[in-house]
Parts: structure tokens; sequence; C-alpha cells
């Protein structure tokens, strides 16, 4: 709800402001609709970190710290009649958490495999773009141009060592974001790979076609590390000791840190013709698990993280 009420009020109160006014841009007192605006951006945020702070699936350092900050110089900027333009900004890109909100449903519902679930993603980013990324350039002109003659020193120090904070925030999770997306677009899900490999299987059997009912393949489980950043109903890619890639769903009851199993194809078994060759050994000879770099992934709710794996 405070996702589209807020930031519609917020772009109305927008209009109201002198924006094109070099000497008061910064400095317009607020209206009754910004103040319902940032109210109602306040007590959402409060919620929000009292929801996070009570469940450790959701709680991040960074999420927490930009509630906190907006909890507190949100109310500041606007009572005191300071940078209530870039304060309006804000409240007004928090129309982007509908994307975020949708995934949340949609895993929950389990379908973090549909196609409803990759266009939610994709909107997501795009509007994220739109929305956070795409007018800052003007926000950092308007705070750079703009007088702050009505500021004292004490406000000209803290404008500047807040309002930029939200800025580097959206542009790391923007890059997060896409990267996210990217990742989910490149890499298909792992019921798809091994339905992929069981035809070739076949085929080189001579025993069907592609799109036959593929056989019985050898499968193994692998034990999959879960990183300290991905929780339960996310997705994160992990690679098999053969070097395949997976797109898997942390099961519930697993979490940061915790490990889980997953069956995929079992590996050929080397021949002794292929011993013989330089450099092969035996398994269980030699060759530590491959490390995998893991993602830096946390907060917005979506996460896509690395996980290795290794066989059970």
């Amino acid at each position: 709800f405070p996702a589209l009420t807020a930031p519609f009020l917020a772009v109305q109160a927008l209009w109201e402001l002198p924006i094109s006014d070099h000497a008061t841009a910064l400095a317009a007192a607020p209206t009754p609709l910004a103040l319902r605006a940032v109210g109602l951006s306040c007590g959402y945020m409060a919620y929000d970190t009292v929801f996070c702070l009570a469940h450790k699936q959701v709680r991040h350092p960074l999420l927490l710290g930009h509630h906190l900050l907006s909890i507190l110089f949100f109310p500041y900027a606007t009572l005191r009649h300071r940078a209530l333009l870039v304060v309006l900004f804000f409240v007004c890109t928090e129309v982007t958490n509908i994307g975020q909100h949708v995934r949340i449903i949609l895993l929950k519902l389990g379908h973090e495999r549909s196609r409803l679930y990759l266009v939610n993603g994709v909107a997501w980013a795009v509007s994220f773009f739109v929305v956070r990324i795409l007018p800052s350039p003007y926000l950092f002109y308007k705070m750079a141009d703009c007088s702050y003659a009505a500021f004292s020193r004490a406000d000209f120090v803290v404008a500047w060592a807040t309002m930029p904070i939200p800025f580097v925030l959206n542009s790391f999770w923007f890059y997060l974001l896409a990267s996210g997306v990217l990742r989910f677009l490149r890499t298909p899900p792992i019921d798809a790979l091994l339905s992929s490999e069981n035809q070739q299987q076949q085929q080189q059997q001579g025993g069907g076609m592609p799109g036959q009912q593929p056989g019985q393949q050898p499968m193994q489980l692998m034990l999959v590390n879960v990183p300290p950043n991905v929780h339960a109903g996310e997705q994160m890619v992990v690679m098999t000791p053969t070097g395949q890639q997976y797109m898997v769903v942390v099961p519930q009851g697993a979490g940061p840190n915790s490990q889980f199993q997953i069956a995929v194809p079992r590996p050929p078994e080397p021949s002794m013709m292929q011993y013989g060759q330089p450099g092969a050994m035996p398994p269980g000879y030699g060759g530590a698990p491959p490390q995998y770099q893991q993602n830096p992934y946390g907060g917005m709710g979506g996460q896509y993280g690395y996980g290795g794996g290794t066989p059970a």
C-alpha cells in the first residue's frame, strides 16, 4: 500500500515545488501533500525495519541502514525546509518496490521457474532503472547548482553527508538486480538441463530422438553449500564437479551457510585407456573440489547467489 500511495502523493507534491527557482528550490516549505507522502514513507520504513529485525532471512545491513537513515533524516529535512526536492524524489522511487513484493509472492507460491517470474524480474529491473537511475544526474545537477543561502553550516554538512547515500545504494542495487536477471536468463533450471542430458545420452545409445520420453540416467547426490546471503526460497547457481552449472531453489529449512542435496547426472566412469593418458587419475585420487565465487547480493529481497557443490 505505501509503495503506491506515498509515491503518488510525492509526485503531486513535486509539481507544487519551485523546482526551476535557483534560490528556493532546496529551501521550499512542505505542502500538505508533501507531509503526507513523507509521513507514509517513514511509517512504512519503520514497519519494514522492525520486520527485518524480527526475521533473520531478510535482515541485511544495507537495507537496515537505508531505512534508519530515511527515518531519521526525511522528517528532519522536511520540517526544516531543507532539500525537500531530494526527499520527495526518494519517496517516489519506492514505487519500484512493487516488483520486489511480486517476486516474493511468486516465490512463496512456487512459481520461481514460471514465465511470469521472468517477466516480473525484467520489468522490475527496467522500472528500477527508469525511476531510480535515469533521473539521478538531474538531481545531482540541482544539488550542485541551487542556492544553499538559507542553510546553516550544520544543515549544509548534513545535507551533503546524507543526500548522496541513496544514489550510491540505488546504483549498487541496480547493478545486482540487472546482474541477477542476466544470470537467470543465461542459466536454465536444473530440470531442463537434466532433460537435455537424458536426450543426448539416449541419442548416443541409439535409443531415441529429441522429444521422446527420456530414459533413466544414472544420478548421484551432490551436497550444495548455501552462501551466507542466500535464504530459503531464493535461487542460486551451483556448479557440479564436471563443470556444469545448474539453477536451483534453496529448499525450505535451508538457510545461509547451511547445506542441502540435489540430484545431478553421474559423470561417466573413465576407461583404463583414459587412466593411461598423461595427467589422468582414477576417481578418488587427488583433486580438490573447485571453489565457486559468491554473489555479494544482499537486500532488496531478490538474491541470485552462487554455491559450491560436492558429491554426497
